[in-house]
């Protein structure tokens, strides 16, 4: 499986290994791209964070660069990310 979005800029960040490879291109304050080749699950975590232009600042970044999880982000956000609280 390949998924990819946005755009190539800025500082990357990568990992691989045999199965998976995943790459993030990312300013100091928005993720604008990544490429995932192998496990894409969750990749739509990193696809909302380009489109609504989320600033990292308030996300735990370090945590979804490696895991991409909506705990990452502020209850706030979870809430709507879900559909609930605008």
């Amino acid at each position: 499986h390949l998924i990819t979005a946005g755009n190539r800029e800025g500082d990357v960040y990568t990992v691989k290994d045999e199965n998976n490879y995943k790459k993030l291109y990312y300013t100091k304050n928005n993720l604008k791209g990544f490429m995932l080749i192998g496990d894409v699950e969750r990749a739509g975590i990193y696809t909302s964070l380009i489109r609504n232009a989320t600033p990292l600042s308030e996300v735990d970044f370090e945590l979804i660069k490696d895991k991409p999880q909506l705990i990452a982000f502020s209850s706030k956000t979870r809430r709507k990310e879900l559909g609930g609280a605008q």
